[in-house]
């Protein structure tokens, strides 16, 4: 076992899926050691009431038991657990919250959209996708929220906006047929373009030159989707350039299969067909809206800036 003594670990509780990462601090370095996935739909059902359903929760508390056993197996020196727009919006999240934390140990922290943004783009920045000196766009079209960084290198503070804008908010919303009808696209449609003008007039960026970035299971989903990979491959998802034309043949072939179907897709994690959908469709409008020729993908985001934010000190780079 690697020293007890520099070991930590990340929980990032989002609203379709649990993570944890578990990795050794050496030097200005953290070597994973642990690293699981749990689909969870925590915001399942959310969008039509104000709590989080008794379903969800028992999926979730068995997800956490699964990641607390990981846990146990190291002497953990830093856990830093954080929640997303499931538990920002639910009315009983308290409840969530303290049971939670008696399982795991690990103090939930329920993140601002705006927090969620920031650690999405340092943790996604340990492995820069590209040197140029153009503005960037950050984007992870998350299950509860979209987050948005734009990052213009003129000064030192990004700006992060969050949107009230998500895969499983959007498919429970608009796509309830399996697959989703050409009305139900048309609308889902409307309704995302008209979420991300708001924020983009927050933000308020030139097109021109502007990088777009991606991270989150979304993301990387579609990235492994165009790679055509037979099982997940973090290092061939890793700085994925997507293009546009390439996203446009993914949502044409999607749109034409059942859940079921989309779910037997090679490269995907359990149930992430579901909402994929939605999901790829925030990421099109994103990019028919900038007119950029594509996206690219890095396999780090939140999770790695939840443990990276837990450390003292400045720890930049993962190794694989």
């Amino acid at each position: 076992m690697p020293n007890q003594m520099n070991i930590a670990a990340g929980i990032d509780l989002g609203s379709n899926s649990f993570r944890l990462l578990i990795a050794e601090v050496k030097e200005n370095h953290l070597i994973p050691l642990e690293k699981k996935l749990i689909s969870v739909r925590l915001a399942q059902g959310l969008s039509r009431g104000g709590n989080l359903s008794d379903q969800a929760m028992c999926r979730a508390f068995d997800a956490l038991s699964d990641f607390n056993l990981l846990l146990q197996k190291y002497n953990i020196s830093s856990c830093r657990m954080c929640g997303t727009a499931a538990l920002r919006n639910a009315d009983n999240a308290a409840l969530f919250i303290s049971r939670a934390t008696r399982i795991t140990g690990c103090e939930l922290t329920v993140l601002s959209g705006e927090e969620e943004a920031l650690l999405s783009y340092q943790g996604a920045w340990g492995f820069p996708p590209g040197t140029d000196d153009n503005p960037r766009l950050y984007i992870d079209a998350g299950g509860g929220s979209t987050e948005l960084v734009l990052d213009s290198h003129l000064d030192d503070s990004p700006c992060a906006i969050s949107l009230n804008l998500g895969a499983v908010s959007v498919t429970e919303e608009f796509l309830l047929s399996d697959p989703p009808n050409p009305e139900e696209l048309k609308k889902a449609a409307a309704h995302i373009t008209r979420v991300l003008r708001q924020g983009f007039r927050i933000l308020s960026f030139e097109k021109q030159n502007l990088t777009l970035l991606a991270s989150g299971g979304t993301a990387t989903a579609l990235a492994a989707l165009d790679l055509e990979l037979e099982a997940y491959n973090e290092k061939l998802v890793q700085n994925h350039f997507l293009t546009s034309e390439n996203l446009q043949r993914l949502e044409h072939r999607l749109t034409r299969l059942a859940a079921a179907e989309r779910n037997r897709l090679p490269g995907l994690d359990k149930n992430r067909g579901e909402i994929i959908i939605a999901g790829l469709m925030i990421y099109q409008s994103i990019i028919d809206f900038i007119h950029a020729p594509g996206i690219i993908i890095s396999d780090a985001g939140l999770l790695e800036g939840i443990l990276l934010s837990g450390l003292k000190g400045d720890y930049c780079c993962f190794s694989r």
